[in-house]
């Protein structure tokens, strides 16, 4: 069974948010396997500091967006404004 690494942040909403879309994955793809990987980004580790100090709103995805350029994920699911944003790894093959 072909295996596909999901990348996502380690918060209750992330996780929550990435489940959800993993569900519909596995209906669509009920021969693949999900597997979560959840990150504790710089975002979630420095939260007494102002945004501005540490970078911005890019804190919270740059480890996760690291990840799939180092090919240590297939997927990357992360909540933006409430919408769900999908960074594909172009090495991915069927």
């Amino acid at each position: 069974m072909r295996s596909i690494k999901v990348g996502t942040r380690k918060s209750q909403l992330a996780m929550t948010q990435t489940k959800m879309v993993v569900e519909r994955l596995k209906e669509c793809h009920p021969d693949v396997e999900f597997e979560l990987v959840p990150y504790k980004t710089q975002g979630d580790r420095l939260v007494h500091v102002s945004l501005q100090t540490i970078g911005g709103k890019g804190v919270f995805v740059k480890e996760i967006e690291q990840a799939l350029l180092d090919k240590d994920i297939d997927i990357a699911i992360h909540s933006l404004n409430g919408s769900a944003l999908f960074l594909l790894s172009f090495s991915w093959q069927r």
